[in-house]
């Protein structure tokens, strides 16, 4: 099965959660943002996280890595940012 894991590369590269389709992810990513807009300039925010398409039916060498290797994804900032 293929999904997105939405990657916070702020502080710890580490997944914030896996969604099974991007819509989801973005309303996840909106809601990540909220807290770092109040002290983070747009364009900063826009580093801090990744998305990657990752195949759930892989077995992974550790069972995390599963959530954070996978084909990176451009995120469209326009829509996130969009209120």
């Amino acid at each position: 099965m293929i999904a997105y894991s939405l990657i916070n590369c702020s502080a710890e590269y580490f997944s914030v959660g896996i969604y099974t389709s991007l819509e989801n992810l973005y309303i996840a990513l909106k809601d990540c943002i909220k807290r770092d807009i109040e002290w983070f300039s747009k364009e900063e925010v826009q580093t801090f996280y990744e998305i990657k398409k990752v195949h759930l039916d892989s077995e992974p060498l550790e069972c995390y890595e599963f959530s954070r290797h996978g084909l990176k994804i451009e995120i469209d900032w326009e829509k996130v940012f969009d209120k």
